[in-house]
């Protein structure tokens, strides 16, 4: 085959996953957003699986789409390792998220850590990788890209844990402190971990075929629209708040405050980097000309 012949095919399957990526994003969309907004009634519990289906077949696509499928294997593998190992650890000895527990809610776990949080670090990760090339455009950094992702990661978990310690019961810390009970240690747990994942990427990423051209929005805006939407669900679990309080620790919480809590940080934290990689890619092609004419002198 041909260079030609095989760059032909490369766009073409692209294309088609890109394609399928939009298709798997809106499923997972009308399912999640469903979900969030009529969280107690039947059909939000009838949704919860195909919610967590087309996420991760959304994110398996979208991760051969831009990277191909050894190296979406190897990105998938490594996340998952690194979360699984490091989740462990802290539950044994409390670093690096402080010590906690994981409750049933999600199912089956890999020693005392679920399996499907382990793999959430790969299905939310890639988005916030992607977002990380999107805002740091030509000026990739094999130690600056790792960091910059890091930050961006933890904000979904800036976001959601508060919920999860408390509301949801998917998990329990030992020492209940910091934003709605869970302390700084988690946080920081998260960025040490979502580093070390992407540090193992940056590398794998050098060794990979191109990520698609900033030209093509189609597949660029898919990680921007995912996050984008994701924030958009704690509006909505807020607005359907149900009475009631919550106990974390020696404190007593609105149920409602937990959630109001959420859509703060989902507005202004997530919200703001969803702004800020829209702006990037549409200034992206002046850039992307920018370096190309300097490699070409």
């Amino acid at each position: 085959m041909t260079s030609n012949s095989q760059e032909t095919s490369i766009s073409v399957l692209s294309s088609r996953s890109v394609i399928a990526c939009w298709i798997l994003l809106a499923t997972w969309a009308i399912s999640a957003l469903t979900v969030a907004a009529a969280s107690m009634s039947p059909i939000a519990q009838a949704l919860e699986p195909v919610t967590g289906i087309a996420l991760t077949l959304f994110a398996i696509t979208l991760a051969v789409a831009g990277f191909a499928w050894k190296t979406a294997l190897l990105m998938g593998a490594s996340a998952f390792t690194i979360a699984l190992a490091l989740e462990n650890l802290s539950i044994a000895t409390g670093v690096p998220f402080g010590f906690f527990t994981h409750t049933d809610a999600f199912g089956a776990k890999i020693g005392a850590v679920p399996f499907a949080v382990a793999l959430g670090y790969f299905m939310l990760g890639l988005p916030a990788w992607l977002l990380t090339r999107v805002i740091i455009g030509e000026r990739f950094s094999t130690w600056a890209s790792p960091i910059l992702a890091a930050f961006i990661l933890t904000q979904f978990d800036l976001t959601h844990d508060p919920i999860g310690a408390t509301v949801l019961s998917q998990w329990h810390f030992r020492d209940p402190s910091g934003l709605n009970g869970v302390p700084i240690s988690n946080f920081l747990g998260w960025l040490v971990t979502s580093f070390a994942i992407f540090l193992v990427w940056s590398w794998l990423n050098k060794r990979a075929r191109p990520l698609p051209d900033f030209a093509n929005r189609g597949f660029w805006l898919l990680p921007i629209a995912f996050w984008a939407l994701t924030a958009a669900q704690y509006p909505l679990l807020f607005l359907t708040a149900p009475t009631g309080t919550v106990e974390t620790g020696d404190t007593v919480i609105a149920v409602a405050d937990v959630y109001e809590t959420a859509t703060i940080n989902a507005l202004l934290v997530m919200g703001f980097v969803v702004l800020l990689a829209l702006a990037r890619l549409f200034s992206l092609d002046a850039e992307t000309e920018y370096f190309n004419n300097l490699r070409g002198a």
